[in-house]
């Protein structure tokens, strides 16, 4: 199946080490990831390193539709876009791991790709990682 790799975040570390206990903190990964010409997609993480003692971290995706005539205005749809949210969810102790997702069709025109940190209680909450786009089934407009 052919398709491309789209590049959302080389490695980077993340840390939500400072937020306090009992809240979230979110982190917009990619705004807009244009999938206007593709029919499947997937979120990719590659976690090299994790330090969790406080929490966890995941990933969201949301469809997303901007347009030219409202640069400033973001056209987002409130609903969750992975098929399987549960499987990128990072906690202590699993890296170095491959997670992976793939993303409900259809999905317009783009998608957004969000890390929360959710800081469970007191300690440390921090990870390195990269994240991916895997898109298939080319369709021109």
């Amino acid at each position: 199946m052919a398709g491309t790799i789209i590049n959302i975040i080389p490695p980077r570390l993340f840390n939500f080490s400072g937020v306090t206990a009992g809240t979230t903190m979110d982190i917009v990964l990619q705004k807009s990831v244009d999938v206007s010409q593709w029919s499947d997609a997937a979120v990719l993480v590659r976690l090299n390193s994790v330090d969790a003692t406080g929490g966890y971290i995941d990933f969201t995706c949301h469809y997303v539709c901007p347009t030219e005539d409202d640069p400033g205005q973001e056209f987002e749809s409130p609903n969750q876009a992975l098929d399987s949210p549960s499987n990128l969810i990072i906690s202590d102790g699993i890296a170095p791991v491959y997670l992976t997702s793939s993303v409900t069709p259809p999905f317009g025109s783009a998608l957004k790709i969000i890390v929360t940190g959710h800081m469970v209680f007191s300690g440390t909450l921090s990870a390195v990682f990269s994240v991916d786009m895997k898109v298939t089934n080319f369709f021109p407009l």
